[in-house]
């Protein structure tokens, strides 16, 4: 399998659960891959948890789609409630509907940029005695033992979206083959990540996408600026986030 073939699956494995802003009456912005591993257990690797998402799967669930996965790994870029709303519930569901030890440090990653204030957030909205169990990580992280791919590799990389509150992006390696970056929330996407992006040491690209200018989110003419025209009509950049 040639690297264009398996950049071309990888995207083709992306599913997108939602591409709504906070304000969408639709399904906000998520979406999720699932890889095999060893024994055909399968590992979930799943960006942002709204709660318009936690339903998707529970409706899914409900209607027999099997999401009881050998492992979870959780993206939350930040705080804000069309990222994270539904993570405590998903969680909660995970561990009493579906038996799933949540706190098997094997079982469930979750990534984001503070494991500290991701702490507290859970205290606040899960609450229990177990929370320190979590294995929750706010640096790099690589998932082995992965049977089509060998390795995944997810980068936080932290960025600009509103004060007071810590945000990232993920870059996302799969094998040293495919790359690609999600930017969460921002207002800006680091210099280094355009420049890997630009040479083509990013394959692809999953970004927020304002319909309007404003201070805290990208909008149309920052491509314009500081991308190709082509790697949108391409592809390379894929749009969520967006206004119903």
């Amino acid at each position: 399998m040639n690297d264009f073939t398996k950049i071309q699956k990888m995207k083709n494995m992306i599913r997108f659960i939602g591409t709504g802003n906070a304000f969408s009456i639709k399904n906000n912005n998520s979406f999720d891959f699932q890889l095999f591993a060893k024994e055909n257990n399968l590992a979930r690797f799943i960006y942002e948890i709204p709660m318009t998402t936690c339903k998707e799967f529970i409706n899914g669930v409900n209607n027999g789609i099997n999401i009881k996965d050998d492992r979870y790994i959780i993206m939350i870029s930040h705080l804000h409630e069309d990222h994270v709303g539904g993570l405590a519930t998903f969680l909660q569901y995970l561990y009493f509907s579906l038996g799933i030890d949540i706190y098997n440090k094997d079982k469930l990653i979750i990534i984001c940029p503070n494991k500290e204030e991701m702490k507290d957030y859970l205290r606040l909205t899960m609450g229990g005695n177990n929370l320190n169990k979590l294995n929750i990580i706010d640096h790099l992280v690589d998932i082995e033992e992965l049977r089509d791919f060998k390795k995944v590799k997810i980068i936080p990389v932290l960025v600009n979206h509103v004060e007071g509150i810590n945000s990232c992006g993920f870059i996302t390696k799969v094998d040293d083959i495919i790359s690609f970056y999600y930017t969460g929330d921002c207002n800006n996407i680091p210099e280094e990540i355009r420049i890997l992006f630009n040479n083509k040491k990013i394959d692809f690209m999953i970004s927020e996408l304002s319909d309007k200018p404003n201070s805290v989110h990208l909008d149309i003419s920052y491509f314009d600026k500081y991308f190709d025209a082509h790697d949108i009509e391409n592809g390379r950049i894929i749009f969520t986030h967006l206004t119903d």
